[in-house]
């Protein structure tokens, strides 16, 4: 049971394995750029190609790095389910105290108000679906 919820755990926001090997990626592109401060006497030629080979190394990094787990992208992911998490969950909690009880929510609205849980849940939803909901309005 613990094993399967571990593995859930990680599926969902990464691990140190994938952090570890995104960093060794970069590392070792990386190190092919080092070398161009040696070669500060270009001739044209040299100079069109050492950018050039530059250029490459720049893609190639930022292909390695597109889909990896790192700490700061593993920190975002879990403070966006937390706050949403949140919102989501006193919503909940509102609607049921409001059936149930047929009491007004209000102790749970200022609670959500005072930690200002809306406006982090709008910048959280801007984050991760602003520019997919751009892309799919043009026309």
């Amino acid at each position: 049971m613990f094993g399967l919820l571990k593995a859930g755990i990680g599926f969902l926001f990464g691990g140190s394995d994938n952090e570890s090997k995104g960093v060794d990626k970069v590392m070792g592109v990386a190190k092919g750029i080092g070398g161009f401060i040696d070669e500060q006497n270009f001739t044209e030629e040299e100079r069109v190609r050492m950018q050039a080979d530059h250029m490459q190394l720049v893609f190639k990094a930022v292909e390695l790095t597109r889909d990896e787990n790192s700490v700061r992208s593993v920190t975002r992911r879990v403070m966006a389910w937390a706050i949403m998490g949140t919102l989501l969950g006193s919503f909940w909690i509102a609607l049921l105290e409001y059936l149930i009880f047929s009491t007004p929510a209000d102790g749970i609205i200022k609670l959500v108000d005072q930690f200002m849980i809306g406006e982090l849940s709008l910048a959280v939803g801007s984050f991760y679906f602003m520019a997919s909901l751009v892309r799919s309005n043009k026309k």
